[in-house]
């Protein structure tokens, strides 16, 4: 008997305690979001194609 409470006790805590804390955090990740995207737009990327040649896998393989 003491089970058929207590599981459905446990499963209604979990999904409160998701709700609590999705509540408790969605105001810092709305904050976070702004600075982010503030970071980024100060910020200067450059964007940069690299090319590797490893002349030891090409004779492994048999290219020239």
């Amino acid at each position: 008997m003491g089970y058929a409470l207590a599981y459905p006790g446990t499963i209604l805590g979990i999904i409160l305690t998701m709700i609590v804390i999705r509540r408790i955090f969605r105001a810092q990740a709305a904050r976070d979001m702004l600075q982010v995207h503030a970071d980024k737009a100060a910020s200067a990327f450059i964007n940069v194609s690299i090319v590797v040649e490893n002349k030891t896998l090409k004779k492994i393989n048999g290219e020239a």
